[in-house]
């Protein structure tokens, strides 16, 4: 029986390595409350399955992503139309 790891093999070109050194911050935007995708736990700390990924693609390409919170989904969505940073 094949057992899961808890590691994956991204390999970047040399062209997507140089992008990401050249980006100040690239953000990830959860939403609060929308288990089991994204959730906060009783310590009021971001849980769930896309942070589950987000943190194995931060650890195979050697890069932190920048997290801002949604209260709901509108909110959301507002974020990533405008861009804001």
């Amino acid at each position: 029986m094949n057992s899961c790891k808890n590691e994956i093999d991204i390999q970047l070109t040399n062209e997507e390595k140089q992008w990401l050194s050249q980006q100040d911050s690239i953000i990830f935007v959860p939403y609060k409350a929308y288990p089991p995708m994204d959730f906060l736990d009783t310590d009021n700390i971001q849980k769930g399955i896309s942070m589950d990924i987000l943190k194995l693609i931060e650890e195979a390409i050697d890069y932190n992503f920048t997290l801002h919170y949604a209260g709901n989904w509108d909110e959301m969505v507002n974020f990533v139309k405008n861009n804001k940073n």
